[in-house]
């Protein structure tokens, strides 16, 4: 089986504690690169996890092609946005909460999402 490439988007407490390690652990899952532009945050990982790539953008992990899957653990203000691109870029995406401001914005992610057939569940808070 293919594993999956990941980008992780963020590097703080959340990034650091609840996203990073059980991806590094699962067999199934391959951390390519992790986006923080905190110049401790980027010795910390090159300490941890030397062969994890580390990047300052978004778009470096966005217009990657090797990517499978971006996970968002950044500041909620770029929740929305970056979810969004990271659909229309046709990548898997995992955002943590809150997700977004407002049901017209998780109506419009779902449905662009549901256009490539990637909700698997049948309800998610504000979506049934």
């Amino acid at each position: 089986m293919k594993k999956i490439n990941v980008a992780l988007i963020g590097y703080g407490m959340s990034g650091r504690t609840f996203h990073l390690p059980p991806i590094v652990r699962n067999n199934n899952y391959e951390i390519k690169m992790v986006m923080t532009r905190n110049p401790k945050n980027q010795e910390d990982l090159i300490s941890e996890y030397p062969g994890i790539q580390i990047i300052t953008s978004f778009d470096e992990a966005v217009n990657n092609k090797e990517i499978d899957l971006v996970v968002i653990a950044t500041a909620n203000l770029v929740h929305y946005e970056y979810t969004k691109k990271t659909l229309e870029n046709g990548k898997h995406v995992v955002c943590e909460k809150p997700f977004v401001k407002t049901y017209a914005e998780a109506k419009e992610l779902f449905d662009l999402a549901n256009k490539n057939n990637w909700v698997k569940c049948k309800k998610v808070g504000l979506i049934s």
